[in-house]
């Protein structure tokens, strides 16, 4: 029974990954037709019709964390990707039903406010439960630091400076979050891991 498990899991994963993997093909394509990011992104192979560099470069990236982290920080890892961008989504029903109330919508969201407040706060939850485990803070760090760098910064203004220094200012503050910021995770975290 119990390999029936681990081939379950095994499939379970490899599918998920699969699927988060194709999406970010789509979201940088997305992104860099809009101008967020540099156009190469949005090229399109002549053949198949598929953004092939996203994918190349997202294919790349998950098969260095596939080879090289551990099966648990991983999981961890995806999940709160994805538990973070639900949350996110959530937020934004109600930011858009407020900020823009005439807005054609072919669906409405059932129970508004209540079903998307309900949806950020499990996802909050759930997110903060997994954050438990002392290995999933450093890269849930590290990927909140990236975002907020971008954030903060604005896409555009930042793909305008030269990679090389892109690349030198985001692992400063990366090596800047890791070094102070835990500090303030560990009393945040204190006492909530699992006995």
């Amino acid at each position: 029974f119990a390999v029936l498990v681990q081939v379950g899991a095994l499939a379970g994963l490899s599918s998920v990954m699969l699927l988060l993997m194709f999406g970010q093909t789509r979201v940088f394509y997305t992104m860099s037709r809009d101008g967020l990011i540099p156009g190469i992104f949005s090229t399109v192979h002549k053949t198949f019709k598929t953004p092939w560099i996203n994918t190349l470069i997202v294919g790349f990236f998950v098969s260095l964390a596939a080879g090289f982290m551990p099966l648990d920080a991983l999981s961890n890892l995806t999940n709160v990707g994805s538990l973070v961008a639900f949350a996110i989504v959530c937020v934004t029903v109600i930011y858009l039903r407020m900020a823009q109330p005439n807005l054609v919508r072919p669906f409405r969201t059932p129970l508004f406010p209540v079903v998307p407040i309900l949806g950020a706060l499990m996802c909050g939850y759930l997110t903060w439960d997994l954050l438990k485990d002392p290995e999933a803070r450093p890269l849930f760090s590290i990927s909140f630091t990236t975002a907020q760098f971008f954030g903060v910064e604005g896409a555009q203004q930042v793909f305008q400076q030269p990679p090389l220094e892109l690349v030198v200012l985001l692992g400063q503050l990366v090596q800047q979050r890791l070094e102070i910021g835990f500090d303030g995770d560990a009393r945040l975290f204190k006492g909530l891991a699992p006995a």
